[in-house]
């Protein structure tokens, strides 16, 4: 469709002269050609630059792809045996040793009451020497095993309040006195806690007959009984 110039009328492709005011319109027609053609061109030459920009895009993509491919390979490349070792030797953490943490224990066991001072369990019946064992109100209660020497088993348990005399009998025979001590009691498998303190009598006890002692488990000047620290294994 070609436009007449100066009419502004719309005429068809091969017309020479305007339908409505006879104005030449042959060069119009030429130059609409030329500009058609000239786009034509242009639109030709503009697909061809952004196929080759795709082209050479996607050749970068493919060389970047094989070249972290290769990466990837040499990164996950198998290690001998021997380096394999020498890692774990280096990487693995070191075993510490977990200590019993005795605010964690105090947390999770009340005190239990605190029993009566007495026999606690006997495995004897009683005898004619008497025994008794003193405690200081400042240093705490007292389980106390007294262990018969010929056959090592506990004869007596008992247990002694602080500040208070523990009375029984026993009969004839060679025996020693092992103690725990502290402030709270948890039961006989945990007694005081983890803070008890083990001790053992420096010496034996013979009963004959009617004869028999008095401890004091105080801490004096010029007493005559030595005492030793025991582990609770030993106890």
């Amino acid at each position: 469709m070609i436009v007449c110039p100066k009419c502004k009328t719309e005429n068809i492709d091969n017309a020479k002269f305007c339908r409505n005011c006879g104005t030449n319109i042959t060069q119009v027609a030429s130059k609409a050609n030329k500009s058609i053609k000239q786009d034509s061109e242009d639109t030709a030459s503009g697909f061809k630059e952004f196929m080759w920009s795709i082209i050479i895009v996607g050749a970068v993509i493919v060389m970047i792809a094989s070249n972290s491919g290769d990466s990837a390979t040499t990164e996950e490349a198998p290690i001998t045996t021997e380096e394999t070792i020498g890692e774990v030797a280096e990487e693995a953490p070191a075993i510490e040793e977990v200590q019993p943490q005795t605010d964690n224990w105090y947390a999770i066991h009340a005190p239990l009451m605190l029993p009566q001072t007495g026999v606690v369990e006997r495995e004897l019946e009683e005898g004619n020497a008497p025994l008794e064992i003193h405690t200081s109100p400042s240093t705490g209660n007292y389980f106390v095993k007294i262990n018969n020497i010929q056959t090592g088993a506990t004869v007596i348990k008992a247990f002694i309040r602080s500040g208070e005399i523990f009375s029984t009998t026993l009969p004839t025979g060679e025996y020693e006195l092992k103690y725990a001590n502290g402030k709270n009691w948890y039961g006989e498998i945990d007694l005081f806690g983890p803070e008890t303190s083990y001790s053992k009598a420096g010496e034996t006890f013979s009963f004959d007959g009617y004869n028999g002692y008095t401890v004091e488990l105080i801490h004096q000047v010029g007493g005559n009984l030595q005492a030793q620290s025991i582990d609770a294994g030993a106890f």
